[in-house]
């Protein structure tokens, strides 16, 4: 490993020991950092110490960080699915990555509601009035597209549950359509 930092952390974690090295690399079954700089925090004080080689005590071995995942980002939904159920089983917070969960579920239905809501907008305002049907449809389109985010943002944030603030957006402007479609239909 290049340019590591290793932070530790007492049961308070508070941080008592940072050791900062070029290289890591595993040398006769253990892990020996390479021209470094171990910062001891002692209350106000902070001791430095430099080496030019230094063991460690570390349990991981090179086989724990052969079987890594892909960044979040790149894993298909199975297994984001597990890798969100593996953090939170760890006990760290999963949040952000039930976010981009419930996101590959909601995004896709963007398209059908979008075009469900313009269907209506275009159907109540007839065939003369193409422009202001155009106008309308971007208008409310940007507006569900902020609402979605904006539910996205405050669900990574941890403001609003991931199911609530990533699925509020479609459930909002499904309930718009299908209120517009009523009145329509009421109307003719």
């Amino acid at each position: 490993m290049e340019k590591t930092s290793l932070f530790y952390l007492d049961s308070h974690f508070k941080l008592t020991q940072r050791l900062d090295a070029k290289r890591i690399r595993w040398k006769d079954n253990r892990w020996v950092a390479e021209d470094g700089l171990i910062l001891n925090f002692k209350g106000a004080d902070t001791e430095q110490e430099w080496f030019d080689e230094r063991k460690l005590d570390l349990n991981e071995t090179p086989e724990d960080f052969v079987s890594l995942e892909s960044i979040p980002e790149e894993l298909d939904f199975l297994s984001l699915y597990r890798y969100v159920h593996r953090i939170r089983e760890d006990g760290f917070t999963a949040t952000p990555y039930e976010v981009e969960l419930q996101l590959r579920l909601a995004f896709p239905l963007t398209t059908f509601i979008l075009s469900l809501l313009g269907i209506t907008i275009a159907l109540r305002q007839g065939i003369h009035g193409e422009s202001q049907w155009v106008r309308a449809w971007v208008l409310v389109a940007s507006i569900y597209l902020a609402v979605l985010q904006t539910g996205c943002a405050l669900a990574t944030a941890g403001i609003l549950p991931p199911l609530v603030g990533v699925w509020a957006g479609n459930i909002i402007f499904v309930m718009l359509v299908a209120y517009l479609w009523i009145t329509d239909v009421e109307c003719q």
